[in-house]
């Protein structure tokens, strides 16, 4: 993930209930960073999920697909 980042790629990740959904139909995130803190996501369900930095060892049982999406 920090590679595609490093690329100047985002990456939308397809989660299932966990951190970033209580539903079983499950939710997308955008990962658009890291730091020493963790990977910064824009969850559009949640500002305050947004607003904080996620490290991938909470993020990683919570993951179903990931999609790097590269530079235009």
């Amino acid at each position: 993930m920090k590679a595609h980042i490093d690329n100047g790629e985002m990456l939308v990740l397809s989660v299932h209930y966990g951190n970033f959904t209580h539903s079983g139909a499950g939710h997308f995130i955008v990962i658009y960073g890291y730091n020493e803190n963790g990977f910064m996501v824009n969850d559009p369900g949640s500002y305050e999920r947004s607003c904080k930095y996620w490290p991938y060892s909470v993020i990683s049982g919570d993951i179903n697909k990931i999609y790097a999406l590269g530079r235009l």
